[in-house]
């Protein structure tokens, strides 16, 4: 199930946050604070009652950011992520976002894999780096893939 992420999620978001992006250096406090931005929106996903993941998005000037997207070592390689992925994307779409766009490390094969098959593409290359890591753009358009022009 994929639902909203809230004030009771924070505990387990902070610890997949501080294992799989530890440069954000989120304290529980900074954390809470993002779960009630206006601009900022977080889907969890949990198999029966236990955590699988999560997917953040940030709207900015008419784009959707997805600002982390993690499922935990447990969860992984059964579709979740992808799961979570499209879900965001859906949400954009209803909410009438243009375009999604996020940042992966360049060696991350497995990452771009999933957002290659839920359709995004390579834009360029980000200037700053993650941990000593060259950075990734993937952008995907969202509002023109549902013109049919043949109608």
């Amino acid at each position: 199930m994929i639902k909203l992420a809230g004030k009771a999620d924070t505990k387990e978001l902070n610890e997949i946050i501080s294992k799989e992006f530890p440069y954000k250096a989120f304290s529980p406090e900074k954390l809470d604070n993002r779960m009630v931005n206006p601009g900022i929106v977080i889907f969890k996903k949990t198999v029966g009652k236990k955590f699988a993941g999560f997917i953040e998005i940030e709207f900015k000037e008419g784009i959707g950011l997805i600002n982390a997207l993690s499922v935990k070592k447990g969860f992984r390689r059964k579709g979740y992520g992808k799961e979570l992925l499209e879900h965001a994307i859906l949400f954009l779409k209803n909410n009438q976002v243009e375009q999604a766009r996020l940042l992966v490390k360049k060696e991350n094969e497995t990452a771009k894999k999933l957002y290659q098959t839920t359709g995004f593409i390579f834009r360029g290359i980000h200037g700053k780096k993650i941990e000593d890591s060259t950075v990734e753009i993937w952008e995907r358009n969202l509002q023109e893939e549902d013109i049919d022009y043949l109608n």
